[in-house]
């Protein structure tokens, strides 16, 4: 590797196309790095370009923009004569705080191309007689891994994590303009139906930081839940086989499902406490209060012919 000095603002401009799938780092990652730039005004670890003069790394992403935010004239650069999905895998499956989920997720579209250049860059290596090179790590004795699987897995991806992160990939693919319904249960909209498609609702969730995901609703969804999830909407069945209700507000099979649950609270009113009924009271009284005026004369000509009955 070369060691040169470049503008960041030009560096701005040739990012890998590849990073734009990686998510940017953490928060706290950001601000040390901007407090180290703002300190010295240099960089301790130059930024990797990859063999068409790419920033092919997150953080040498997070670099050349923070010199830019400030005003940095020059950045160390280190050129490499490495493919930029080769560099960013290997930053992606070593220095990322990320699930092993999430690594395997943004690892899989670089696999193939970075397991080839792999191959290459050793039977070069071997013709000329040279030393193995130690960056990107490479175990295999003979041309470089022998699969794609082999090559995964000595990037700490595991063969149940690959398959996984290729059936993702190929149901996001597939269904890639298709939206369907999910169920916020998160902020303000906590509870409202939105149309989404699959990739655009799952993958936030498997990229999501462990960090702080201690609460069930925060934490990060794995690829294999993510597979039946995905599995579970495009059925169109639930667990049992039988057809799902439809969750669309105009649809009749909403208020079925709706109304019909009211009717099942009303049958065990006698079994329940009191303390538990005052609260229940309450909760009908404010549901009143917002009832459609259709509804609200329906519901009045129903009590005065029941009170007429008794």
């Amino acid at each position: 590797m070369e060691i040169e000095y470049r503008d960041p603002q030009q560096l701005k401009k040739m990012l890998a196309p590849a990073l734009k799938r990686i998510p940017v780092l953490p928060a706290e990652d950001q601000e040390r790095i901007r407090a180290a730039l703002m300190q010295t005004g240099s960089i301790l670890d130059p930024v990797r370009l990859d063999a068409d003069g790419r920033v092919a790394t997150d953080h040498g992403r997070t670099l050349v923009l923070a010199a830019c935010d400030l005003g940095v004239k020059e950045v160390q650069v280190a050129v490499t004569d490495l493919d930029s999905a080769s560099l960013i895998l290997d930053e992606l499956t070593t220095r990322r705080h990320l699930t092993k989920s999430a690594i395997a997720y943004l690892a899989y579209p670089l696999l193939e191309t970075a397991w080839k250049s792999a191959r290459i860059r050793k039977a070069d290596c071997l013709k000329k007689g040279a030393k193995t090179p130690d960056f990107p790590v490479v175990h295999s004795v003979d041309y470089g891994p022998r699969t794609v699987e082999d090559f995964a897995n000595e990037h700490g991806i595991g063969r149940t994590f690959l398959f996984e992160a290729q059936k993702v990939h190929e149901l996001f693919e597939e269904y890639e303009g298709r939206e369907f319904n999910f169920v916020v249960v998160v902020g303000k909209q906590d509870g409202e139906l939105v149309p989404s498609t699959l990739r655009d609702w799952f993958e936030p969730l498997i990229l999501r930081s462990p960090i702080g995901g201690e609460h069930e609703r925060s934490r990060p969804m794995g690829l294999g839940a993510v597979v039946a999830a995905c599995g579970f909407k495009i059925s169109g069945k639930n667990y049992t086989g039988e057809e799902r209700p439809n969750h669309s507000y105009d649809a009749e099979q909403y208020w079925v499902k709706h109304v019909t649950g009211f009717q099942a609270g009303f049958d065990n009113w006698e079994k329940i406490p009191e303390k538990v009924k005052w609260a229940a009271k309450k909760m009908w009284e404010a549901t009143l209060k917002k009832m459609p005026e259709e509804l609200w004369d329906l519901t009045v000509a129903a009590a005065e012919k029941r009170l007429r009955n008794q």
